[in-house]
Parts: C-alpha cells; structure tokens; sequence
C-alpha cells in the first residue's frame, strides 16, 4: 500500500512538472516581442500604425502615414514590395513635386540616394564591396547623371564606392570636406575625382563654410565644420585601409527642405560635432526636423547628439548599421522619448518618398 502511494504521488509530481513546462511554453510567444521600457517597467505594445500627429499628413486620408503598412515600435522596421519603377506603386506619382530617398542597405556603412524632381543627390558611397548594389539601384532607376555627390568624409565605410560611382556616371558637382587622408583607398577615390574634374566635374573643398546648391524647388544645405582640431588641409595619419581614423568630426552635415518637409543627415558627427551644429540648424529654421539620419550608425551617445534628438523630435530616425546590437541603448531610448519612428538599414533599404506636404517611408528588403 506505501508503495503504491509513493508511485501515485510521484506521478502526480511527474503530471504538475509537465504541465508547468507546457504553460511556460505557451506563455514564451507572449513574452518575446515585450520591451523593457527606461523606467524599469515592461510593455507589450502589440502592433501599431503611425498616425499623422506631428505635422506629416498620409496621402491616403486613413491616418496613417504609410498606406497599410504597419509598424513595431520596437524595430520601427516594416517589410514591402520590390523598387518603385513603375507610377502606380508610387502615392505622389501625379504631385508638381517629388522627393524619394533611399537608404541602401549597406551594412554598416552610409550610402543615400535623394532623387529630388529632376536633381540626383547621392551622400557617401559604402564600402569598396556595395558599388554592384549601387550600381543595381541606380541604373534601376534610370540614373545616368548625379547632379551632386557628397562625401562626407573620408573613412572606407563612406567613400568605399566612390571611385566606382564617379567611372561609372556623370557627375556635376562632389563636395567634399578640406582634409587628406592618407590610405590607398583615398587615393585611388582622388585618382577618380581628378579625372571627373578634367571631363569638367566641379569639385569643391569645404571648411569653415556652408554652401546651397541649386536644386530647384528643394533647398540643399551643406555644413562643414569649424571646429578647433579640423584645419583644413590637415592630414589623417597613415592606417590600415579597414580601419577608421579620428575624423568623424570632419563630417560634412546635409540638410534638405523640401516644401513642409524637413531632413538632416548627419554623416559620422560626434557629440561635438553636433553641439556646434545645432544652434546653426537652428538659426535656419531647424527647430524640428520631419527625418533624421543618426551618425555614425547609432553607435555613438554623446551629449551634443541626444540634445539635437531631443531638441528636433524627429518623426523618423533612419540608423544606417548591419545589426540591432551595434546601435547604442541611449540613442533607442531618446529615440522612443520623442516618439520617432524608427528604421534600420539592415532590415533592407528604407525608402522614404514626399510631395512637400505628405510623407511614406517603408523599408524594402534587398
């Protein structure tokens, strides 16, 4: 009889330990998507459309600002079709103006492409690696000639491609910032430049200054540095060409309105950087800004970046990277704080198209 409890007692252990592994397995799926919010707390936001609280319109009329795209606020990523090519996948096909950005899908590495009515834009170039898929996208496009090519600086990450870009296409103008820097791929990247300049490429070395090219109805703003430390001419020492070097702060930032629209992309600038560009935004009426490109692929968190994540409370923050866990936990959070909506390249090209008025922005896998 002791014997015959014992069994029934250990099966009854048996029966509950099972059946406690069943519930946590049934409650893993709940858990997964949950975000620890900065407060310690924890939330499970579900899925949600953005909707047109801060300024951008949706062309659909629906309140939301990307058709029927819907978006985590966790990733901020969303999956869609393939390129835009043909007028009837595109809201402002029939729009008196027009402006689509993508950013590739590099990695981590900056490569953006503005297509802004009849003007081609494209800041930074990736890696030496990216030049076929940057090649695939613009001639997806029908892209023979860039109207302005910007580096923003000289590390592998930002001008890999350049040569490529600048044998394979015409190119009006390249903006650049007033330093060298000593590496191979500098080299053979200032080889391409020369050559552009003699089939009549104007080339132009910025410090200390900010310039506005003519692109019609948009307004392209260029800024370069005039910090202590960043003289122009000033030479990068010597280093393995896949390493970067100290001159993130060279970093020329681009600003672009366009109608209602307002975009900044901030290259590689540190907090520095930013602190001294902030007030300059500023005073030009960046007091908000509708996209912001992080720098430096969301890795840096200093001061002077988290202040102008605060002080513009952009609709959408784009970080260009090859990972979630490359991006610093600060930038996330002060993100979220304002309510960004949040894209990363390395969920695919993010795509974000206007008219000047209205705005889409979708991520579309590569």
């Amino acid at each position: 009889m002791k014997q015959r409890k014992r069994y029934g007692r250990r099966t009854h252990l048996l029966l509950a330990a099972a059946l406690l592994v069943l519930c946590v397995l049934l409650c893993l799926p709940a858990c997964s998507d949950m975000i620890l919010n900065p407060d310690g707390s924890i939330s499970r936001p579900g899925t949600m459309t953005l909707d047109n609280g801060t300024g951008v319109t949706d062309p659909t009329g629906t309140g939301s600002t990307a058709g029927d795209m819907t978006l985590t606020p966790a990733t901020g990523s969303a999956t869609s079709g393939s390129m835009i090519l043909d007028p009837t996948d595109d809201p402002y096909a029939g729009a008196a103006h027009r402006l689509y950005v993508d950013f590739l899908s590099v990695g981590k590495a900056d490569c953006i492409l503005l297509r802004m009515d009849d003007r081609v834009i494209l800041i930074d170039t990736g890696e030496k690696a990216d030049a076929a898929l940057i090649r695939r996208t613009l001639d997806g496009y029908g892209i023979r000639r860039i109207d302005c090519l910007i580096l923003t600086h000289y590390d592998n990450d930002h001008i890999g491609a350049a040569a490529a870009v600048l044998e394979g296409y015409a190119v009006g103008e390249v903006y650049m910032p007033d330093y060298v820097r000593d590496s191979k791929l500098y080299r053979s990247m200032m080889t391409a430049i020369e050559a552009a300049q003699s089939a009549g490429t104007v080339v132009r070395r910025l410090h200390a200054t900010d310039v506005e090219p003519d692109m019609g109805y948009g307004k392209l703003w260029i800024n370069a540095t005039a910090m202590e430390g960043y003289e122009p001419g000033k030479v990068v020492g010597a280093d393995a060409d896949n390493e970067d070097t100290d001159e993130n702060n060279f970093s020329l930032v681009t600003a672009v309105t366009f109608g209602n629209i307002k975009l900044i992309f901030g290259g590689d600038a540190e907090g520095e950087r930013m602190t001294e560009y902030l007030p300059l935004a500023e005073a030009r009426g960046f007091t908000s800004c509708t996209l912001f490109k992080i720098p430096h692929h969301g890795a840096s968190a200093d001061r002077g970046l988290l202040e102008a994540i605060r002080a513009w409370k952009p609709r959408y923050c784009v970080v260009c990277t090859d990972s979630a866990a490359s991006v610093s936990w600060a930038i996330v959070t002060n993100m979220k704080s304002v309510g960004a909506g949040r894209y990363f390249t390395y969920d695919g090209t993010v795509c974000f198209s206007t008219d000047g008025n209205s705005a889409t922005i979708r991520t579309r896998a590569e």
